[in-house]
């Protein structure tokens, strides 16, 4: 409730803006907020007096640009006041007045009887307020604070005019300012909120509703309090605020105390880098929650204007270590100079035009408690200088050594301990464009000890000249990215061949792989549904394949068939009535070959030499299962790879989009490591099969597929996905099985103990049901893209 009561004079000048009740656990206390100033040009003093007793009030006196301007006050003027007055929570009162005075004589300026008070505390059963409003066509995000009269935070809901629900997501958290500023007690509940509305009103209603009490909170957006970022903002750029830390948050991490506190070095190196970017590149270390940091800046600039900049602005900042170079020796050596300059014990690499979140480095530090990894990889996004919105987020797998043999899927924030970077002795020049690929390569053949932190840390700007905006415009990159594998490769005594992807994979490799050893016996096991298409699987083998050590078996109830007679096809003449996966088991057991390949009638092969690029991968140590894609006749995508969800479900990554669509951040056309394959298509050590125990008894072949996957990488194995091994699926109950899977309870239970620690290989910013790749509690934002890079 506001109460409006001006007096004006020759002496004092006031107005009561708002005065309220609240009730704590030990003490009730009366808020007035308002402003006032005295002709004698100093602040009026205020007492209380309640029940004809004194009190003394806390007062905070706060600058008020509204009465400056209209009672031309000097500028640098408080006149604006915050009044506490606290007294025992058994207190009955009758007669409440609130006295201003200066020098000369003392005003009351509020006087206040029982039935007045009585209205007020019965009026009054919410607090709260708005503290920003983002809008953009029809998507509302708000954030704010509420809490009703023992300070619990009461249900909200949004409301039309109609009084119908409007669609909402909403998160909440900590408020000590409001607990401070409204004297609550410390373990008051989160009072905090972020509000995601979407509606094609402009006009809705909060509802507070708590212990029986409502109250309505009428909510307008029109052209004269609207904040638009961008009539055609991504709802990414919503989530991203909606889940973003508060001003508030920040503070609270300010405060917090860690017993291991590691100085982290971040290095970046300029070249004539604007102003403008400059500024907010600094500023975002500036501002970090967690201070014990440096920045070390090496500038290999054409001109001095970064120089006198950053001497004249950061001049009273030691913890800002700048060096002029006499020559810009490239992108490796000018960041090689920022890391001599260091002294950390660990070193994040920073581009001169990119930012961080204010809570990167307290993250970092945070997860470094306990546990001394070695190397530290945050998520990141890009920030659009144009439209000034964050889009297209790149949530990473936990480390994925043949997604990051594709491409570098790292990049930032990338934080490295400084004696593992000393051991690489540091960028090479000659990798120029790319030399943070091969400097992450060469760490990774030290150490193991690595860790993803699934947060949105980093935001790489996209503007007219930056890499991001235009992949086109360093080509020499992606070349010099080649190499860093190639390299690599050497160095581990891989046999194996690199290609750069054209565009618009660009950025991105496959890899060809010798079979360095005298070619094993593949056994090919094919359980048939449908005789005639049958026939043409096995045609599509022997005329694909490009592999000529091959034997075929065939699990079937019929009685003969009718084949070329150059076809090798052994026949496992078993009933159906019999468990599927014992069939495979059975047979499995009776091959002779030293790999078994899986495949159903009506799978039909595309690619060329086949065998030959399946056997290669298993020259990397440690490979369990190579599986490959299956297509539909539509010529959309039927199956690339599993995720596991935290609920038991098995996800399928990719299915139904087109065939050539990069699906997200190329994960349908490039090799990665996953947690679980489809058995069609897949190839797999026989030995490794047996010692695993085949396949176990599920209504799926989904499941059945994904636990010989868990077994086998419980052994240690990785399972790769390779997108250049294709297959079509002729047999339209392939399909229907897919989209028909259902969650099976043995399932989780054999594996519950690895689901709930979520899949490696699956962000877990992602939705844990439903389409992958989407957000999770944001169905709508999904996050695949076709050939040109838009969102489908």
């Amino acid at each position: 409730m506001k109460i409006r009561k001006r007096i004006n004079d020759s002496l004092v000048t006031a107005h009561i803006d708002e005065i309220t009740f609240h009730l704590s656990e030990i003490e009730k206390v009366i808020y007035i907020r308002g402003w006032s100033f005295s002709n004698t040009k100093k602040n009026s003093k205020y007492s209380v007096e309640i029940n004809g007793v004194n009190y003394i009030p806390q007062m905070k006196w706060k600058k008020r640009e509204d009465v400056i301007q209209a009672f031309q006050r000097p500028p640098q003027s408080e006149e604006g006041f915050e009044l506490y007055i606290y007294y025992t929570k058994e207190s009955v009162i009758e007669n409440f007045k609130l006295i201003a005075s200066n020098l000369i004589e003392q005003q009351i300026i509020l006087n206040l009887n029982d039935k007045e008070i009585s209205q007020l505390v019965k009026k009054k059963s919410f607090t709260w307020g708005i503290d920003q409003c983002i809008q953009s066509n029809f998507h509302y995000y708000i954030e704010g604070f509420a809490y009703s009269g023992l300070n619990h935070f009461p249900t909200i809901q949004v409301l039309n005019k109609q009084k119908q629900r409007i669609d909402y997501k909403m998160d909440r958290y900590s408020r000590l300012d409001i607990c401070d500023l409204h004297h609550l007690p410390e373990n008051t509940e989160t009072l905090g909120f972020k509000l995601f509305v979407c509606s094609d009103e402009n006009q809705f209603d909060l509802e507070l509703t708590y212990d029986g009490k409502k109250e309505i909170i009428p909510f307008c957006i029109d052209s004269k309090n609207k904040k638009v970022e961008n009539p055609s903002l991504d709802l990414y750029d919503f989530w991203f605020r909606f889940n973003r830390i508060s001003s508030i948050e920040l503070e609270q991490q300010k405060k917090s105390r860690f017993v291991y506190n590691p100085k982290i070095s971040i290095v970046v190196s300029l070249y004539n880098t604007p102003i403008k970017y400059l500024k907010k590149m600094i500023s975002t270390v500036q501002e970090q929650s967690y201070t014990n940091w440096e920045l070390c800046i090496a500038d290999g600039s054409e001109n001095d204007i970064s120089e006198k900049y950053i001497k004249k602005e950061y001049k009273c900042d030691s913890r800002i270590h700048y060096k002029r170079l006499k020559n810009n020796y490239g992108i490796a050596e000018n960041t090689n100079e920022a890391i001599r300059l260091s002294t950390g014990d660990y070193i994040g690499f920073y581009d001169h035009d990119d930012f961080l979140e204010k809570n990167a480095l307290f993250e970092i530090v945070k997860v470094l408690q306990g546990n001394f990894y070695d190397v530290i990889y945050t998520d990141e996004d890009k920030y659009d200088d144009a439209t000034k919105t964050f889009c297209d987020p790149h949530f990473k797998p936990d480390f994925n050594y043949n997604l990051f043999c594709s491409h570098n899927y790292i990049t930032h924030f990338f934080v490295v301990r400084k004696e593992i970077l000393d051991k690489t002795q540091g960028l090479k020049k000659e990798y120029d464009g790319a030399q943070d690929y091969d400097l992450m390569f060469r760490i990774f053949e030290i150490t193991k000890n690595i860790y993803h932190l699934p947060k949105i840390l980093y935001h790489w700007r996209m503007h007219s000249s930056s890499t991001a905006l235009d992949p086109e415009s360093k080509i020499y990159c992606y070349e010099a990215g080649k190499r860093a594998i190639e390299d690599h490769y050497k160095r581990k005594k891989i046999n194996a061949k690199v290609k750069m992807l054209p565009k618009p994979y660009f950025g991105c490799y496959e890899t060809i792989y010798e079979v360095s050893y005298k070619e094993p016996l593949v056994s090919v096991i094919i359980f048939d549904t449908n005789s005639e298409q049958l026939q043409q699987t096995i045609k599509s083998i022997e005329k694909n394949a490009g592999y000529k050590n091959l034997e075929i078996w065939v699990i079937s109830n019929q009685e003969e068939y009718l084949f070329e007679k150059d076809s090798k096809i052994e026949e496992l003449k078993i009933k159906y009535e019999n468990k599927e996966n014992n069939l495979f088991n059975l047979c499995a057991s009776k091959v002779n070959g030293e790999y078994i390949l899986f495949l159903e009638s009506g799978m039909i092969l595309l690619e060329n030499n086949f065998i030959e690029k399946s056997l290669g991968i298993f020259q990397q140590k440690n490979v369990g299962i190579v599986g490959s894609k299956l297509i539909q006749k539509n010529q959309s995508i039927l199956e690339t790879n599993y995720y596991i969800s935290q609920t038991g479900l098995i996800l399928l990554a990719n299915q139904g989009i087109p065939l050539d669509s990069p699906g997200y951040m190329m994960r349908a056309q490039i090799t990665a490591n996953y947690s679980a394959l489809s058995s069609w298509g897949m190839i797999i050590e026989k030995s490794l099969f047996l010692e695993v125990g085949g396949f176990e008894d599920y209504d799926s072949f989904i499941y059945r597929s994904a636990d010989l996957c868990l077994k086998v990488r419980k052994r240690g194995y990785k399972i790769v996905y390779n997108p250049f091994l294709r297959w079509e699926a002729l047999n339209v109950s392939l399909s229907e099985i897919a989209y028909e899977l259902k969650k099976e309870e043995p399932f989780y239970k054999k594996w519950k103990k690895e689901i709930e620690k979520g899949d490696p290989y699956y962000n877990v910013n992602f939705a844990q049901e439903g389409q992958t790749y989407t957000l999770k509690g944001w169905s709508k934002v999904m996050l695949n893209y076709n050939l040109e890079g838009e969102k489908i």
